[in-house]
């Protein structure tokens, strides 16, 4: 019984992963009203993110982010590049190494990986 269970979980594990990764890549719509906001660890609680596609903590990824007025996130990077896309409100954004820049409405920022950044709404 304990070879079969040795045979069947690393092969039910690898199914799993495969069904998370083909359905990750299953073309679709997913509207921001149906998505479920969180706070994620490690950022302030005045802003809240739906994991679109991908996972933050590992590499690239897809969020849909919000966040309160006068919600600041500290200095911080990230392995994988950054791009945002803004929706509808402003933020300031501070870069290491660059003059602070406002951002709004139908802006696109891009943050190569590693490089250092904050916001503030």
């Amino acid at each position: 019984m304990k070879t079969v269970l040795r045979s069947v979980a690393p092969a039910a594990l690898l199914a799993a992963v495969s069904m998370t990764t083909w359905a990750q890549d299953k073309a679709g719509v997913t509207t921001a009203a149906s998505s479920k906001f969180a706070a994620l660890p490690g950022l302030p609680t005045c802003a809240t993110l739906s994991v679109q596609r991908g996972d933050p903590t590992k590499g690239a990824a897809v969020i849909l982010a919000k966040a309160t007025p006068g919600c600041l996130i500290p200095w911080h990077w990230h392995t994988a590049l950054e791009s945002l896309m803004f929706v509808s409100g402003k933020a300031k954004i501070e870069m290491k190494g660059a003059a602070a820049a406002a951002a709004g409405t139908g802006d696109y920022v891009y943050l190569p990986g590693k490089h250092q950044h904050q916001f503030t709404s």
